[in-house]
């Protein structure tokens, strides 16, 4: 059963982020899925996992809530707040233990269930701001 294209990036960021299940990367991102604006061009769930992985580590206790999603065609927009810890190596910024919260965007095309595309705005000025780094 299709489930509502509303709940769908609900789902994706409860259970990826929030759940930290990454076997849901495998069950949510399509085989063919190209995902933008999260540094270099994302081709498939095992080039995501290592954008996952690393932002992980960097902020272990992150935390992701859905303000609003909007819906056209198969199409989602979702507006969400990243709260977090920097606890971690954040590529080459070593761990200042400063809390974040930050805004970000995501447009998300949806096939049968699976992301295939993706648009990712995210405050990263504000993220490296918060935890010193500019």
């Amino acid at each position: 059963m299709m489930q509502d294209l509303r709940e769908m990036p609900v789902q994706w960021f409860e259970r990826v982020w929030n759940q930290q299940d990454e076997s849901a990367i495998d069950e949510l991102l399509a085989k063919d899925t190209v995902g933008h604006g999260l540094g270099p061009v994302i081709h498939g769930p095992e080039d995501f996992k290592v954008f996952y992985r690393r932002f992980l580590a960097a902020f272990p206790d992150l935390k992701v809530k859905t303000e609003q999603v909007i819906v056209e065609g198969d199409w989602t927009v979702a507006r969400i707040v990243a709260t977090g810890t920097h606890t971690g190596h954040f590529d080459t910024i070593a761990p200042s233990n400063k809390s974040i919260h930050v805004d970000a965007i995501i447009m998300t095309q949806w096939r049968d269930g699976q992301i295939v595309h993706s648009h990712n705005s995210v405050d990263m000025l504000t993220l490296l701001q918060q935890i010193g780094a500019v």
